[in-house]
């Protein structure tokens, strides 16, 4: 088809085919009518053009800033997260000392009632004396 317009030399694009190509081109262009609306439309489609590589660049930019971030923050928890295993572990280990302990005060206040009804306050009483907050959460 563009056969007349391949040069032979190493299978390239001929000098007369980039030619006629241009002045395809050119004459394309120079019969195209401009009005103040096209011309409008020109600019219009020029500023957005410019807004979007604004935006592209301020994108670009928060990509960089969010992905050092998250390799400084992987790095940070990489070094803390084995201190949070072991205290992680280690409040475990505390709850289920504490209940075991809460458990036998509970278990010998019972045995004490049981033997001397009279030996703790009752409720109301107690609520007077001890004002503390209650921590067991159930």
């Amino acid at each position: 088809m563009f056969g007349q317009y391949y040069g032979r030399t190493s299978g390239s694009i001929g000098e007369s085919y980039l030619r006629h190509c241009s002045l395809f081109k050119c004459t394309k262009i120079q019969k195209l009518e401009y009005d103040d609306s096209s011309i409008s439309i020109f600019v219009s489609m020029l500023h957005f053009t410019h807004l979007l590589h604004l935006l592209l660049g301020r994108l670009q930019d928060s990509n960089a800033v969010l992905s050092h971030f998250n390799e400084y923050s992987e790095n940070c928890f990489g070094e803390v997260s084995p201190d949070f295993s072991r205290n992680t572990r280690l409040l475990k280990s505390m709850k289920s000392d504490l209940d075991y302990i809460f458990q036998k005060l509970r278990n010998m206040k019972a045995k004490i009632l049981a033997a001397y009804p009279d030996a703790f306050p009752d409720e109301g009483t107690q609520e007077a004396l001890d004002r503390r907050p209650d921590l067991e959460m159930g």
